[in-house]
């Protein structure tokens, strides 16, 4: 694994994973300071944030019992964040905030929030609309500014999502690049689908465009399972 100039690439994907929630801990413990990890897939979100969850009982900032959501354990110091609007608990999709106290008997969790304290019932909860909030997609991104941003690339990268990814640290941005199988079906020529580099993948991802890929497939013939 090789670190420069604010990216680090490596052919073993935990490794990369585990280095990158490694470093946003060390940003974590840092006096006054931000971090935020960013991924364009959920199921790099999910991992991700199950590392820094665990970086964070096994370094004693978590407290308590967890509650079991989706098999996501939550526990009192955790980071977490809202998925949906909800105007009479007064959380909208996106806010972000550190549980303060669980009711385990009646499945609650009360969070800090800069917007003040917020109480989630369990009707929320087990719908499923509460995560970690260590890791957040890119487009959850969109708005966030922190002191340190972590990327992690893939071949789905555009260069509008890379731009959010890379933009949202005031005082660092690093990606963080891993060899992967593509999908077949991913926007890689086919010349570099095979023992290719993790950077060159990364830097063909970030030269492309989304509005002209998806141009391109208006033309051809229209996905309409794609999600914007």
């Amino acid at each position: 694994m090789t670190a420069n100039d604010g990216v680090v690439v490596g052919h073993n994907a935990d490794l990369v994973r585990q280095r990158m929630a490694d470093d946003w801990f060390d940003h974590h413990r840092s006096s006054g300071a931000s971090a935020v990890m960013m991924a364009s897939r959920n199921s790099d979100v999910d991992d991700l944030n199950r590392r820094a969850h665990q970086l964070m009982a096994d370094h004693g900032h978590l407290q308590g019992e967890p509650l079991h959501l989706d098999d996501r354990p939550f526990q009192l110091g955790d980071r977490v964040v809202c998925l949906r609007n909800d105007r009479h608990l007064n959380v909208r999709n996106g806010t972000v905030g550190n549980i303060t106290h669980i009711d385990h008997q009646h499945r609650t969790l009360t969070i800090d929030t800069p917007d003040g304290t917020r109480r989630l019932p369990g009707e929320y909860l087990d719908d499923g609309h509460v995560r970690h909030g260590y890791a957040v997609t890119i487009h959850k991104a969109q708005g966030i500014t922190c002191d340190h941003a972590l990327f992690l690339g893939s071949d789905e990268l555009y260069r509008e999502s890379g731009y959010v990814g890379l933009s949202r640290g005031r005082e660092s941005n690093r990606i963080y690049a891993v060899s992967t199988t593509p999908d077949p079906e991913a926007h890689i020529p086919k010349q570099l689908r095979k023992d290719r580099e993790p950077l060159d993948v990364l830097t063909y991802a970030l030269e492309q465009t989304r509005a002209q890929h998806l141009g391109i497939d208006h033309d051809a013939e229209p996905d309409v399972g794609a999600g914007l």
